[in-house]
């Protein structure tokens, strides 16, 4: 990402759809090229991101926007949102839980590959899901309300 700020100094937040947002833990100045996917990128928060392979990538899965990934937890849990979307399509006339939605944009599409997949194992949506939560390395005890929380600062 490429920057040229109008203020003097700056922190530089890192937005993208059904992730959690996540911003530079120091202030930046000048014209600057920030690239969150390099380890030596330092971000604001605790485990704000994780590493695949040496890559540092933000946690995916807020399918609800509200700035955290929740599993299980009644209304406010992401998981909803996919459930919602496979169940309540109206091609869907048996109510089959492995009853994809293609070709459609949705919150529900978390891994963007033009598909909204209820239960579909860890290359799924619903994966996405469960992998942040249980691999959080906040979640020590492997809860599965644990909230894996966006970590901006307020001011």
């Amino acid at each position: 990402m490429n920057v040229k700020p109008s203020a003097a100094s700056f922190f530089q937040s890192g937005i993208i759809l059904l992730t959690l947002s996540l911003v530079t833990s120091m202030t930046l100045s000048g014209q600057t090229s920030i690239d969150f996917t390099n380890p030596a990128t330092s971000t604001f928060g605790t485990n704000a991101q994780y590493s695949n392979n040496g890559t540092m990538m933000m946690w995916a899965g807020d399918a609800n926007g509200d700035g955290q990934i929740l599993y299980l937890g009644g209304t406010e849990s992401d998981i909803g949102v996919l459930s919602l979307a496979v169940f309540t399509n109206g091609n869907n006339t048996a109510f089959e839980s492995d009853f994809p939605l293609s070709s459609v944009y949705h919150a529900g599409d978390l891994n963007l590959d033009g598909q909204v997949d209820y239960l579909s194992g860890t290359d799924g949506d619903i994966g996405l899901i469960s992998l942040a939560v249980f691999l959080n390395p906040l979640n020590a005890q492997f809860e599965s309300d644990f909230p894996v929380l966006e970590q901006i600062p307020t001011n």
